[in-house]
């Protein structure tokens, strides 16, 4: 029992400590991948736009295509973002930059990003995905990857 308690308490210490993100892990230009908002996954990649599960008959196929189109012609892409040494993260957005510094908070296990004013939960995925969690009344939950 003293055995299985101790393997147990292992694992755990294990899967928090690989969920905690270092500057370091952060370094380098990521490009926007996907982002979903109100149940709609956009694929800024393909330019494909997809329902999520449970809002499947929430758009119809012609809303689904007003929003291709006006990823495609109407926002200023690529986006992208740059993490530099000192805390320093630097936003593309078409030609336009923004220059902005950060911090990572850890709360139970998990690991946010913040400006001192709001924090997002932050997760990164085989080292090449990064992904931004956060939720408001007027979105919902969202979600917004990107690539390296």
């Amino acid at each position: 029992m003293k055995k299985l308690l101790f393997t147990l308490t292992l694992f755990i210490a294990f899967a928090t400590q690989a969920q905690t993100l270092t500057e370091k892990d952060l370094l380098g230009t990521w490009k926007l991948s996907t982002s979903t908002m109100h149940g709609v996954l956009i694929n800024f990649e393909t330019g494909k736009v997809t329902t999520t599960e449970g809002y499947e008959d929430a758009y119809s196929p012609e809303e689904i295509q007003k929003i291709e189109q006006g990823i495609k012609g109407e926002h200023p892409f690529p986006l992208s973002v740059t993490f530099d040494k000192g805390n320093s993260i630097t936003f593309l957005v078409g030609k336009e930059k923004e220059q902005h510094t950060y911090e990572l908070i850890v709360k139970n296990g998990k690991t946010f990003i913040g400006d001192g004013t709001d924090e997002y939960e932050v997760q990164l995925e085989n080292a090449t995905v990064i992904t931004f969690f956060y939720a408001n009344e007027d979105d919902g939950n969202v979600t917004i990857s990107f690539k390296k």
